[in-house]
């Protein structure tokens, strides 16, 4: 006769099975954000385990700390965080633009037409071009004059997208202050970069006076937390109160 075992669990194995999800569920959000972020020109805060440089990585960390989300935190070059993402290694990225081709390989929170939803974005950031004082690039808001040697930006950023298609970009891998002095030296025209991120380090160089931003605005962006495709299908409700929380914690007076 076949012993009962076989049909029926022990209380241990009982137990371990009950146990399974809520180790599931505790399992850190594995969240990129991008490298290039540097304390030395935006403010740093310590929340919990981390000391997070950025207002959207300190906006995700206070959110996630609200809702008891335990995280961990992965920095990386930008279009390898990206990447990451589309493919599932990590569960989502902070500051993330919309896009197309994005919008296939991740999620965003978006409205019920299918279009993303700034009102669930961190907030959104203007992009300006940046050339020498005394350079002869011209920017009238739809298209560049005057372009020499070709305009530098971030890459993986949907502004070098941008610039390439318009025919004038210059992919140089140089990051701001690399760009900033190249500007200055006149090897390239100019460049384009957040301005609350590029005047922080324009302010501290020694040859500010050198820089000028050309009017008017090149590109507004809303960046949004975005999630890969198996961490939403693995708990779409949390991921949702996560967005629903973000208007909570933006900033009253958006970046410039």
């Amino acid at each position: 006769m076949a012993s009962s075992d076989c049909y029926q669990l022990k209380p241990w194995a009982a137990a371990l099975l009950l146990l399974l999800p809520l180790a599931a569920a505790a399992k850190p959000l594995q969240l990129c954000h991008d490298a290039t972020v540097d304390p030395k020109y935006q403010q740093s805060v310590t929340i919990g385990a981390y000391t997070v440089t950025g207002l959207h990585n300190v906006m995700a960390l206070k959110i996630l700390t609200k809702l008891g989300i335990a995280v961990q935190l992965h920095n990386m070059p930008w279009v390898r965080c990206l990447h990451a993402v589309s493919k599932g290694d990590v569960d989502g990225a902070i500051g993330v633009g919309w896009n197309a081709e994005r919008s296939h390989n991740m999620h965003f929170p978006l409205q019920v037409n299918g279009e993303p939803d700034p009102a669930l974005a961190l907030f959104s950031v203007n992009y300006f071009v940046y050339s020498h004082a005394e350079g002869d690039l011209q920017w009238d808001g739809q298209q560049f004059r005057q372009v020499k040697f070709g305009i530098a930006a971030p890459k993986g950023f949907i502004v070098a997208q941008m610039l390439q298609q318009m025919g004038v970009f210059n992919p140089l891998e140089a990051e701001i202050d690399a760009a900033i002095m190249l500007t200055i030296n006149r090897r390239i025209d100019g460049f384009v970069q957040a301005r609350m991120v590029a005047e922080g380090q324009i302010a501290q160089s020694k040859d500010a006076k050198l820089i000028k931003r050309l009017e008017p605005v090149f590109f507004r962006q809303p960046l949004y937390l975005v999630f890969s495709k198996q961490a939403m299908q693995r708990d779409p409700a949390q991921l949702t109160q996560i967005w629903q929380t973000i208007p909570e914690f933006r900033p009253a007076a958006a970046p410039l």
